[in-house]
């Protein structure tokens, strides 16, 4: 299992609302903001809200699916956050990501913080509520399971046996 450090460390506790704490550390290329690095196409870009950290959910969901950032550089973040190019949903579509799937994701990355879905949007959205219902463990994909070398249940860290393992196991 390999364990990335996604940007989230830089995470604070704050009313919800509030735009005006920053901190020096400002996450990780590929999974950050547009509007923490001040990109964006008006001036309400220098300061942010917690739909940053759905902007990061949808940064990773889609790592997840596809095994690939969402923009190959900065430059191409900077085309899409200024309004000059559209999501790239290329990689989800290769990988036969589902139109919720795609939804999801793209909506989570939408350029305009404001139209980006809440927390309880992104829980309640309709790939999120069928994944979970169905029971399936898989992610969503089509006709492709969700497994990875070695493992035997779908969707889940399994060790040899098929077993998960501790480590897979989340606390409340």
């Amino acid at each position: 299992m390999v364990c990335q450090d996604y940007g989230f460390g830089i995470s604070k506790r704050r009313l919800q609302g509030v735009t005006t704490f920053h901190t020096l550390q400002r996450g990780t290329l590929g999974f950050i903001a547009p509007e923490v690095l001040g990109l964006g196409p008006d001036e309400q870009s220098l300061s942010y809200t917690f739909a940053v950290d759905l902007w990061s959910l949808g940064a990773v969901t889609n790592r997840v699916l596809t095994n690939s950032a969402p923009f190959k550089g900065l430059s191409e973040l900077i085309r899409y956050a200024t309004e000059r190019s559209e999501f790239p949903r290329a990689a989800l579509q290769a990988n036969n990501i589902s139109d919720h799937g795609q939804d999801f994701v793209t909506t989570l990355m939408s350029r305009d913080p404001k139209a980006r879905l809440s927390a309880g949007l992104a829980a309640s959205h309709p790939w999120v509520a069928s994944s979970v219902t169905e029971g399936t463990g898989s992610l969503d994909r089509g006709d492709r399971q969700n497994e990875m070398p070695g493992n035997k249940t779908s969707g889940t860290l399994a060790g040899e046996d098929g077993t998960p393992h501790e480590s897979s196991k989340m606390e409340t």
